[in-house]
């Protein structure tokens, strides 16, 4: 318990500002399940935890960390593109889960970060006081040995994680729930605004028609466009 509490202490600290800006998420609670039935989930989720009993494994911690549009441009601001930007974000968490797991060396899979194959500088940077080892580099898979004085960790990135690793495909599985949700109280938000409007899924091909249906309620509401499109 003292672990996991310290995890979500170190998360708060990190996800301080996620809040979205603006009032487009703010519509009423979107009721859970979303899309899928209550008891459908309850037999999957039984047929699951057999099958993780008898794997003697457990989940003992979930969270996703979104990124708005305009905390997007703010951390862009200060960073020197993209990839980088959103490789600070994952150190944040890497970060956390060792300096609470890392007593016990701990081995942390993720999925590859923008098709990068090395890692060794991002490492350095996030990690300063760290002993840092190169296991493997390559488009298959990179992994690492981080040894901090709060802890240490087997950390590998890789291709299509998701597909071979349970935790890694739950996290991804979690983070794309929390975005649907997200959207269904934006797009709740607009169609009180715009009777009739289609919701959008916020991805770049739909995202021109769907500006343009809303562009007189922009103009009309006082919105900055940075808290609905990333400025950068």
């Amino acid at each position: 318990y003292s672990r996991r509490k310290k995890f979500y202490d170190l998360l708060g600290e990190i996800a301080r500002d996620w809040r979205p800006d603006g009032e487009f998420y703010d519509a009423a609670d979107v009721a859970l399940p979303a899309d899928c039935d209550a008891d459908d989930i309850a037999a999957l989720r039984e047929a699951l935890a057999r099958r993780m009993r008898a794997a003697r494994v457990a989940l003992r911690t979930a969270t996703a960390l979104p990124i708005h549009p305009c905390r997007m441009g703010r951390l862009l601001d200060g960073t020197a593109n993209k990839s980088v930007m959103l490789f600070e974000e994952v150190a944040g968490l890497l970060r956390a889960m060792i300096e609470s797991y890392g007593r016990h060396k701990r081995e942390i899979v993720a999925d590859k970060q923008g098709g990068r194959h090395y890692y060794g500088d991002l490492l350095a940077m996030a990690f300063p006081t760290a002993r840092i080892g190169v296991l493997q580099e390559g488009p298959a898979c990179s992994t690492y040995e981080i040894e901090t004085p709060q802890g240490r960790a087997r950390l590998s990135f890789r291709a299509k994680g998701d597909s071979a690793h349970l935790p890694t495909a739950l996290a991804s599985m979690l983070s794309k729930y929390v975005r649907e949700i997200f959207m269904e109280r934006f797009n709740r938000y607009w169609e009180r605004l715009v009777p009739g409007i289609r919701p959008t899924a916020g991805y770049p091909r739909d995202a021109a028609r769907f500006l343009d249906e809303i562009d007189p309620h922009l103009k009309n509401g006082n919105f900055e466009m940075r808290t609905l499109v990333r400025y950068k």
